[in-house]
């Protein structure tokens, strides 16, 4: 018998000899789970837990934008400073755009990273989504470039 594509009668067979048989379980002494401390997050602000917070219905991205329309930059920068937040924000679309965030990413001070806002996207969405992406990306946009500041 003539394989249709070479190799593959090869992988059959060694496919079906690679299963192990399924052993007893035997008696034994009982294994307790290691507990592992979480690493330390820092704490964020409220306006970042907003722009992190997923948003799967209008009501949550009013509450998001409430949040931004509350939003004060530079107390919220100051607080991620003093908790060691090192966030910034990105903007999703077709690619994550990091407003203010200039270079190489790679080069960034230590210890910070650009996260995803919640609820962003390339897609047009309802018009709270709408308000939120346009919110969003003016808060994101004077954010980032201050914590960078900030960190250097």
């Amino acid at each position: 018998m003539k394989p249709l594509v070479p190799g593959l009668m090869i992988l059959a067979l060694v496919a079906g000899g690679c299963r192990r048989p399924k052993q007893a379980s035997s008696p034994g002494p009982e294994v307790q789970p290691v507990a592992v401390e979480p690493s330390a997050t820092p704490t964020p602000s409220a306006t970042a837990l907003a722009l992190m917070h997923p948003k799967l219905s209008d009501e949550d991205f009013q509450a998001a934008i409430a949040a931004l329309q509350a939003a004060d930059v530079a107390s919220d920068v100051a607080t991620a400073v003093t908790n060691g937040d090192h966030r910034l924000f990105g903007i999703q679309g077709a690619v994550l755009e990091a407003p203010g965030v200039e270079g190489d990413r790679r080069m960034l001070p230590k210890g910070a990273y650009v996260v995803g806002v919640a609820g962003t996207g390339a897609e047009a969405g309802s018009k709270y989504q709408q308000r939120f992406q346009l919110l969003a990306r003016a808060y994101v946009t004077k954010y980032n470039p201050l914590l960078l500041s900030r960190l250097k």
